[in-house]
């Protein structure tokens, strides 16, 4: 191995390290003393709006948008909508490119 490849297994192997050690750190600061992490601090849980929040849109580009949105939502992907979109042009990127 070269000198180059061993920085970059070093840099990540410290990089991980200390990402792995604030973790550790921040939950035994933020715990709330309970023992059992984020049960024992009572949290106030509140519904992410969605698209069936909204208006409905009046235009052809809002009604195509939330549409989407719904597709979206309905499909059960842990994705948001511009998420979805950029998988979705990244699948016709590596299919024209194929083609």
């Amino acid at each position: 191995m070269d000198i180059t490849t061993v920085s970059i297994i070093v840099f990540m192997s410290l990089t991980l390290t200390a990402f792995a050690v604030g973790m550790w750190v921040r939950d035994l600061l933020f715990a709330g003393g309970g023992g059992a992490g984020s049960a024992a601090m009572p949290r106030r849980l509140r519904r992410i709006p969605n698209v069936f929040d909204a208006v409905h849109a009046k235009d052809l580009s809002g009604r195509i948008d939330q549409g989407f949105e719904r597709l979206v939502l309905e499909s059960g992907a842990a994705l948001t909508s511009t998420t979805f979109f950029l998988v979705l042009m990244l699948c016709v990127r590596s299919c024209s490119a194929a083609a």
